[in-house]
């Protein structure tokens, strides 16, 4: 859907930066500075929506002609792109289509269980949360050899491939499906990456960009796809950043589990920066029989 992005920038040398990067985020939008570039009119089936920004250093906010406009600065007078992003995907309230009106859901699981235990969990919440779509995908961000064993064995793995395309600006949500096959389970999934440690080396905002994708993908009125996001094995901090557009997480913890391990904590760093889903913890199956059970936070 394309949209367009208008920043009040006086300031030339941080508006190129502010286009750059939002243009890395958001390839389908038209970007302009309407203080240098004029205002021109986008409707006629060209943007479907506007989001404003403004830098409140050098523009009143009454002065311009928007309820929902943006101001960049956050209060300790920084520009945090983060947070610009996250009102972007927020979208105008007038927009408010409820982009989570399909039949679609968007699912991230957190495993700290063993193999065994996390694929038992994934066929239950298949059954009961993504059913009522017509297809199911699954992207392993996993680390080492903790991908599906069914997708291991029953698709090429072309999660390397996915993560490349998805670099480039011209990447739509729909081409991920171009990188996928059916599993033996029933996933539409690429599988999993050419190296053992190619997620650990990959640049945490390609993930996001992945993530934000999928998002679009299933929340798409002309598709009907829900999505799983197994995230097993690769950095917590980054997490946060990786599921925000998610509508559940789930951190999926062995039974018994003593306290002290940090799942409160993840949980809550996640929720923080959630755009509307929400965050469990969910207690079942056993330690990582692979792995030296560490803290993770």
């Amino acid at each position: 859907m394309a949209f367009t992005i208008r920043i009040f920038e006086k300031d030339e040398y941080i508006y190129s930066l502010l286009k750059y990067r939002l243009g890395q985020a958001y390839p389908e939008a038209y970007i302009i500075n309407p203080m240098t570039e004029g205002d021109p009119d986008m409707s006629g089936g060209i943007s479907n929506y506007s989001i404003t920004l403004y830098d409140q250093r050098f523009v009143d906010a009454d002065s311009i002609d928007c309820e929902d406009a943006v101001p960049l600065l956050d209060s300790t007078g920084t520009i945090n792109c983060r947070r610009v992003i996250s009102s972007i995907k927020a979208g105008p309230r007038s927009h408010g289509g409820s982009v989570k009106d399909s039949s679609g859901i968007f699912i991230a699981l957190i495993p700290f269980v063993d193999i065994e235990a996390r694929e038992d969990f994934i066929r239950d919440l298949a059954t009961r949360e993504m059913s009522d779509s017509a297809h199911s995908l699954r992207l392993d961000l996993t680390t080492g050899f903790k991908s599906s064993p069914a997708a291991i064995s029953g698709v090429t793995g072309n999660m390397s491939q996915l993560l490349k395309a998805g670099s480039s600006r011209r990447f739509k949500p729909e081409d991920i499906l171009g990188y996928c096959a059916m599993d033996r389970s029933g996933f539409l999934t690429p599988g999993a990456c050419d190296r053992p440690d190619e997620l650990l080396d990959t640049d945490p905002e390609l993930l996001i960009r992945l993530s934000d994708n999928c998002s679009r993908l299933v929340h798409c009125k002309e598709h009907s796809i829900s999505a799983l996001l197994v995230l097993d094995g690769i950095r917590t901090g980054t997490i946060p950043g990786i599921v925000s557009d998610c509508d559940k997480v789930m951190i999926l913890c062995p039974r018994g589990s003593p306290s002290g391990y940090g799942y409160e904590e993840l949980r809550d760093s996640i929720s923080k920066n959630m755009q509307g889903g929400t965050c469990d913890i969910i207690y079942r199956g056993n330690i990582k029989k692979d792995d030296t059970y560490e803290q993770i936070l």
